[in-house]
């Protein structure tokens, strides 16, 4: 597993909508072509992409702290998968790319 955090001023509500609606995920995942299913889980309070290509699940947590969000992005690989050295580094290279974007989106939305 793989994982990056970063903080967010911004609020937790405003995150979830970006994270779930298309037109919001069309913005910040710009540049990349995943297609994924997309799972809400209430009880582990996550938010689920799976990369049905590759098998990936990048798993979105939120946690809230003092000047706002902080947002965990994890990308979970299939442990028998064959090419996971492969799967590893465009996964950390797909979760660089998106955490600084997602954050860029929210702050705007935020403070507009």
């Amino acid at each position: 597993m793989y994982q990056e955090e970063i903080a967010i001023q911004a609020d937790v509500e405003l995150l979830e909508k970006l994270l779930v609606q298309h037109r919001y995920i069309q913005a910040w995942e710009q540049g990349f072509e995943i297609f994924k299913e997309l799972q809400v889980d209430a009880a582990k309070k996550c938010i689920v992409h799976w990369d049905i290509e590759n098998n990936v699940d990048y798993i979105y947590t939120l946690r809230e702290n003092i000047i706002g969000v902080n947002l965990t992005l994890a990308a979970d690989l299939d442990p028998t998968d064959q090419h996971i050295p492969e799967r590893l580094e465009s996964s950390r290279t797909y979760i660089s790319n998106i955490i600084p974007k997602i954050k860029r989106l929210a702050e705007e939305l935020y403070f507009d």
